[in-house]
């Protein structure tokens, strides 16, 4: 009888598919990126090669982005007016001649004006980082990661930026309008009292002529 031979079975351990370690990076970052890189080496571009971290046999690089939001108030507060001088006579006869008599007032209309203004700036940023990890699930992993963290640092900063130096262009542009209107709705309040005032006053004036 001839020898049997046996050969060691291997005991094949299957790693978990990649998408799904993503998954679990993405809901324990809690942030929004978009994947676009692969594992291997690669450039930053305009900011240099990206820094290999961690340590490990397997080493990989990813690009992501991050997106941040600021929003950037503030509001434009104006003090108006308008001053109007009003004067009315009255006359009277008596047995000594004409009696005149003439009174004058001041209208003065005042207004104060608030207009609130915002700004909102979204502004997305790409960073590239590479890792070393126990495997190429774990590299990506942890270049994923540090990619994020790293555009998140740069977006936040930008946004607040980005959005207090177009506030700050808006209220320039909005300021010199908004007084105008100011203006204008002042002087037509103004004008309006004038007229009462100064038939009130023509009264007045005849009242004190004739006493």
């Amino acid at each position: 009888m001839g020898r049997n031979r046996f050969r060691p079975l291997r005991r094949l351990h299957r790693r978990p598919p990649f998408a799904l370690v993503l998954i679990v990076l993405a809901a324990a970052i809690g942030g929004a990126f978009v994947l676009v890189g692969g594992s291997g080496s690669g450039g930053g571009g305009r900011h240099g090669p990206p820094k290999l971290i961690g340590s490990g046999r397997a080493h990989a690089c990813v690009t992501a982005h991050a997106t941040a939001t600021a929003t950037a108030s503030t509001t434009i507060r104006l003090q108006v007016s308008h001053t109007i001088p009003v004067t009315a006579t009255g006359r009277a006869k008596s047995g000594r001649g004409t009696v005149t008599v003439r009174l004058s007032q001041r209208i003065v209309e005042r207004a104060s004006v608030a207009r609130p203004v915002h700004v909102r700036r979204t502004v997305v940023v790409t960073r590239r980082a590479c890792s070393r990890g126990s495997s190429d699930q774990a590299a990506r992993g942890s270049a994923l990661t540090a990619a994020y963290q790293a555009a998140l640092a740069v977006a936040r900063p930008q946004a607040g930026a980005q959005a207090r130096s177009e506030l700050a262009h808006l209220v320039a542009r909005l300021r010199p309008g908004t007084l105008a209107a100011a203006r204008r709705r002042v002087d037509a309040q103004a004008q309006t009292a004038a007229a009462t005032a100064r038939l009130a006053l023509a009264r007045r004036a005849a009242a004190e002529a004739l006493s």
